[in-house]
């Protein structure tokens, strides 16, 4: 599954935490010659403007910083491409539009319910 070869090829971040003190967070070393490939990668995805990854990348680097969102980027890069060979399926930008379309609805959605239950009156604009 797609957890597993993210950890064989040292993508997956560690996350040992005991008695509320946080351990290391370090990546496993892996494989690490498809690491140092997808890091490549996703350096490459991150110069194209207007992408749903390149999008991601961005509003993760500005949370945690350029070497922790570059890792997760190749993580995520690593389990479409495992997703897409598992299916046999082709790579479609067009499915991360929907779905962005589709999160920003529900985001609005959430939002006017959250002003009407603070006593607001809220109608959405139709474009």
């Amino acid at each position: 599954d797609p957890e597993h070869i993210c950890s064989w090829a040292g993508l997956s971040p560690g996350c040992n935490e005991s008695a509320g003190k946080t351990k290391s967070t370090k990546t496993r070393h892996g494989n690490p010659y498809i690491k140092s490939i997808l890091c490549e990668v996703a350096w490459t995805v991150t110069r194209r403007k207007g992408t749903y990854l390149s999008n991601w990348y961005w509003k993760v680097k500005q949370r945690r910083g350029t070497k922790k969102a570059i890792i997760g980027l190749a993580r995520k890069i690593l389990v479409i491409i495992y997703t897409l060979l598992k299916e046999n399926l082709s790579y479609d930008e067009d499915k991360f539009t929907e779905i962005q379309v589709n999160h920003e609805k529900q985001r609005e959605k959430k939002l006017i319910r959250e002003l009407k239950k603070r006593g607001y009156m809220v109608e959405p604009l139709i474009a």
